[in-house]
C-alpha cells in the first residue's frame, strides 16, 4: 500500500501527544501568569488588563470554555492567532517559549478547562 508522505506528516501534527510528554500545570501556571495574563486574565476568561487595548477589539478567548483540543491550542501558542485565522492581536510565541514550557502552558490550559463544581 503506498501512503503519501504528506498525509503521514499531517497525521503526526494533529495527533494528541503521549502523557509522558503532557508538561507540569504548576510550571505552565507560571508561564500563563508571564505571558498570557494580561489579556487572558488571571483565571483565563479573556478579561485581563490589556484585553481592552487590543488593536482589533476582539476579546481574548475565554480559555476556561475553549473547545479547542491541544494541537490546535499549541498551534495557536506558537504561530499566533493570524496563523490559524483568528485575532491577530494573539502573539507567537514559539520563538520565546521553550518546547519545555509550552508543553506546561499546555497542561495547565487543560486544568482551566475543567469544569468547576461547587458543593
Amino acid at each position: 500500500m503506498n501512503r503519501s508522505p504528506a498525509l503521514f506528516a499531517l497525521a503526526l501534527l494533529l495527533a494528541e501527544p503521549a502523557a509522558a510528554d503532557a508538561g507540569s500545570a504548576p510550571g505552565g501556571r507560571q508561564v500563563f501568569m508571564t505571558y498570557c495574563r494580561l489579556c487572558h486574565g488571571d483565571a483565563g476568561e479573556g478579561d485581563g488588563p490589556a484585553a481592552k487595548l487590543l488593536a482589533d477589539h476582539v476579546r481574548p478567548a475565554n480559555l476556561r470554555r475553549s473547545v479547542l483540543i491541544r494541537t490546535e491550542k499549541e498551534r495557536i501558542i506558537r504561530a499566533g492567532g493570524a496563523a490559524v485565522g483568528r485575532s491577530g492581536s494573539m502573539p507567537p510565541w514559539g520563538e520565546q517559549l521553550s518546547d519545555a514550557e509550552i508543553g506546561d502552558l499546555l497542561a495547565y490550559l487543560s486544568v482551566l478547562a475543567q469544569p468547576t463544581t461547587t458543593p
